[in-house]
């Protein structure tokens, strides 16, 4: 489990990272996504798994292609 909980949270960081680099807040990559900003910030702070729907309108909301939200992510 332990190793389970190291991946959401490198994960999480990597999603903060992409929505930065974005200039993207939490609150606009809610709106834009429909999930609610404490969703969105617990995403971040890997204390959730994502599913494949919340991922998908992650990297519409992003403006990137699905593959692009992994890129650079180390397990």
């Amino acid at each position: 489990m332990k190793e389970k909980d190291s991946i959401q949270k490198r994960f999480g960081k990597h999603l903060r990272k992409l929505r930065l680099e974005k200039k993207i807040t939490g609150a606009e990559l809610a709106r834009r996504t429909f999930i609610d900003k404490p969703h969105i910030a617990r995403l971040e702070a890997g204390g959730t798994n994502p599913t494949l729907t919340t991922l998908l309108k992650i990297a519409e909301a992003l403006d990137i292609p699905l593959e692009e939200l992994f890129k650079g992510f180390r397990p």
